[in-house]
């Protein structure tokens, strides 16, 4: 091979088109997450949204990183706790992908099934700002930012006015105004 990227490819195609003693072919946890999200994400299938494809293909950068060349069968228990002792919320991505494995028959049990990912307490204790605190944002943000200050302004209005996330008030129309 010209090039040595030219022969992990060509490597990891024999790998995963050469079949095992029970006939299956061997994943590694590379191929299954690139067939994952592309199988998985999109159009009819249980998660439509492209965004729920783009945060799950961010949540899996580390656990490729770390263990993207390895077999998918090959990822044990001890792995699963160590990754989700440093990266809970990327752990619950990861674990979604190890069980659509198991769905699709390429593993047998998931490494990260007693693992426990927790979930934070979510906005819950967050205490709202006051409507003095908004309104000094905002002038603060037309104070300092120059020519975008007013567009800032009217951003942390919106929100302080709403209680919409970031993402709504973007999605925001005139009609919706």
């Amino acid at each position: 091979f010209a090039t040595r990227k030219e022969a992990k490819q060509a490597e990891a195609e024999a790998i995963i088109n050469r079949a095992t003693r029970r006939g299956r072919p061997v994943w590694t946890v590379e191929q299954f997450a690139a067939r994952w999200l592309e199988r998985y994400h999109g159009p009819n299938t249980k998660r439509p949204e492209p965004k729920t494809k783009t945060h799950n293909k961010d949540a899996l950068k580390a656990f490729l990183q770390a263990h993207g060349a390895r077999k998918l069968r090959d990822v044990d228990s001890a792995d699963a706790r160590d990754f989700a002792a440093e990266f809970p919320w990327r752990a619950r991505t990861v674990k979604a992908m190890f069980e659509d494995a198991i769905r699709d028959n390429k593993l047998e049990y998931n490494p990260f099934a007693t693992v426990s990912t927790g979930r934070g307490p979510g906005r819950r204790y967050i205490t709202p700002l006051t409507m003095a605190e908004i309104e000094r944002l905002a002038v603060i943000a037309e104070e300092t930012l120059g020519f975008y200050g007013p567009h800032f302004a009217a951003f942390i209005r919106v929100h302080g006015w709403t209680g919409m996330r970031p993402g709504e008030v973007c999605r925001m129309e005139w009609a919706d105004v």
